[in-house]
């Protein structure tokens, strides 16, 4: 004779209960998950992209819908078709594409308005963060954490062919940051980051260069939000090149510096 499910349903079951408990951390079925990932002129990486991030997505949905949302930041090559070609028919995608490049804080703006997750995270199109940095991301989130970093820069992580002066300004503006707002961490830099949705909702950033990234971290961490970082391996990009102009990147995070001196004096971002 065959054995019904306990009176309750499906929810009251021992075996949903053990299957709901041994999937990723989260509520399973429950939580909306955007990735948004933003890209200017790689078209040497987004095959190897999709071969990477394809399989993650698939193991994330087995506890979160998850949306991917590619910002094409105004590329000049052949990123555009590519992004179509390898993600235009996959569900729950969209490829939102910039007419003119305006770099890296607003295509996270434009990704950031396109995106309906309950937890919402960014990574890097080049995958010297391979993409299982997400899966990693959600489980270091808890109830007390609101924003995850990963970094190679944290004591265990590891960064694998990076420049030294690259690692030093990394590290040397990761000190005036941590200075300035009185936070114990090891890098304001690292766009890999997952964040629950109220604090994008609740923290406007002005930046659309690379220092958006530290513009974010800054106003969340003054407004009280709690984060996290976890270790992680920074390999050495294979496929073309870093768009980050480093002289103007310096000059943004100066500028950043000098309003949060600012807003510490007067209460006041200007």
């Amino acid at each position: 004779m065959k054995q019904g499910l306990p009176k309750g349903g499906l929810q009251k079951h021992k075996v949903f209960k053990w299957i709901c408990g041994s999937s990723i951390k989260g509520v399973f079925n429950v939580h909306k998950l955007s990735v948004i990932i933003p890209c200017f002129n790689e078209e040497e990486v987004i095959p190897h992209l999709a071969q990477e991030l394809k399989p993650v997505l698939q193991e994330l949905g087995q506890s979160y819908h998850t949306e991917l949302i590619m910002v094409d930041d105004g590329s000049t090559d052949k990123t555009q078709a590519l992004l179509q070609e390898h993600f235009g028919s996959e569900k729950d995608t969209k490829i939102v594409q910039h007419s003119l490049n305006m770099n890296l804080g607003a295509a996270l703006r434009t990704g950031i308005s396109h995106a309906s997750g309950d937890f919402v995270v960014t990574i890097d199109s080049d995958c010297s963060y391979h993409p299982r940095v997400i899966i990693d991301l959600l489980k270091a989130m808890d109830k007390k954490t609101d924003i995850v970093t990963a970094t190679g820069l944290h004591p265990q992580g590891e960064h694998r062919g990076t420049r030294k002066y690259h690692m030093f300004l990394s590290r040397s503006a990761a000190g005036i940051y941590r200075l300035l707002l009185g936070s114990n961490f090891y890098s304001a830099t690292s766009m890999n980051r997952l964040y629950r949705r109220k604090v994008l909702d609740n923290t406007k950033f002005e930046s659309n260069s690379f220092s958006a990234v530290s513009e974010i971290l800054a106003k969340s961490l003054l407004q009280g939000y709690k984060l996290k970082e976890i270790p992680y391996v920074n390999q050495k990009r294979k496929f073309g090149k870093s768009k980050m102009n480093l002289t103007k990147t310096i000059r943004d995070h100066l500028v950043l510096v000098s309003k949060i001196v600012v807003f510490k004096i007067s209460r006041r971002w200007v």
